[in-house]
């Protein structure tokens, strides 16, 4: 079925970041690459692909006017050097390499450094390679691996390696395996292309999940730090979580006694929108107050904390405190002329009962 122009700009702008609209058009790893980097380094590729989504329908559509222009670019050779693709190659490789060498836990570093460190390579080529083999171009995964195996002396050397590897790689897949893809695209299955579009994600997914849960620490207020999953653990342990479980049950049981619609109005309540309830704990009264008590703890506070009556070091404090309550008195007075206003316009206009 043929690709519409209009369908694949809804999907962009819907989901274009996670590259839901290559993957409508068939761009599998095009559309990996975008959701693995946040839409192409932060929505850099994404922006990029709405100028070119017209030529990626054509493409799709197997239009006749593009199918001619590509056949004369691979008539013409080797694919020329592009510098976007070049860029995409190195910064997908050296994500990868620090993303593989991330993951490892530092325990595991520490002992079998040496031998985990053959396999950064093929983290960094995997990324390249990628990249080189978005769309019609090939690229051989072959030299993608021989750049980064060529500069692997200099990780011990050179903590920067990764940068180095990436770089390699991508040069040299430019320079010696980079080709046309010659074969008709294999159509797969629906159902083929969304398994091995989850596989990948999975095994990216787990490397985030083994740096967050390894080698990603939360600094305390002490300067100490301390593991993440071990943070997480003491928090589901700690008196704010027991407290948050408390609230979570209380509102599940009066959402069951009370219904949707009551827990929403005490949740508006409790968030006090209008300011009212603070007010109230300012002035030290009760929202149960009359308007004669109100006035009078209003005028008692701002007796007692003039400025005027405060001694020198003080008046900053008596100034800050002062104002607090004269903006709580104006709330609550606004407050209570509005409801007035309200109770009066929905009794409606008196009616005259004169005879």
């Amino acid at each position: 079925m043929a690709k519409s122009v209009v369908v694949t700009y809804v999907l962009w702008l819907l989901g274009g970041w996670s590259g839901l609209h290559l993957f409508y058009l068939g761009r599998d790893r095009h559309a990996f690459t975008w959701w693995c980097t946040a839409g192409g380094f932060f929505g850099i590729g994404c922006l990029r692909d709405l100028f070119r989504i017209p030529e990626y329908v054509e493409d799709a559509n197997n239009d006749h006017g593009f199918t001619e222009f590509l056949k004369a670019r691979i008539i013409r050779g080797k694919p020329s050097f592009s510098i976007v693709r070049f860029i995409g190659e190195v910064m997908v490789g050296w994500m990868f390499g620090h993303l593989f060498r991330a993951a490892i836990p530092e325990d595991i570093i520490e002992n079998q450094l040496r031998s985990l460190d053959v396999f950064v390579p093929f983290a960094i080529a995997t990324g390249v390679h990628l990249v080189a083999n978005i769309g019609h171009e090939t690229g051989s995964f072959k030299f993608a691996c021989l750049g980064t195996v060529l500069t692997l002396p200099l990780y011990w050397h050179n903590p920067d390696y990764i940068t180095y590897g990436a770089v390699a790689s991508a040069v040299l897949l430019n320079w010696k395996g980079k080709g046309w893809r010659h074969e008709p695209r294999k159509e797969r299955s629906f159902v083929k292309r969304v398994a091995i579009l989850v596989t990948c994600a999975v095994i990216y997914g787990s490397l985030w999940t083994s740096v967050l849960i390894h080698n990603t620490y939360v600094t305390t207020s002490d300067g100490e730090q301390v593991r993440l999953k071990d943070a997480v653990t003491n928090f589901f342990n700690s008196p704010a979580w027991s407290h948050t479980k408390e609230t979570l049950w209380q509102l599940y049981n009066y959402i069951q006694e009370k219904g949707w619609e009551e827990a929403w109005k005490e949740f508006i309540v409790s968030i006090d929108p209008e300011g009212e309830t603070h007010a109230y704990k300012v002035l030290g009264i009760s929202s149960r107050a009359t308007d004669k008590e109100v006035s009078a703890a209003y005028k008692k506070l701002v007796r007692k904390w003039h400025p005027d009556k405060q001694p020198e070091h003080a008046k900053e404090e008596a100034q800050r405190k002062f104002i607090e309550i004269q903006q709580a008195y104006e709330t609550l007075s606004t407050i209570k002329q509005r409801r007035q206003q309200r109770n009066k316009s929905s009794r409606g206009p008196e009616r005259d009962e004169s005879y």
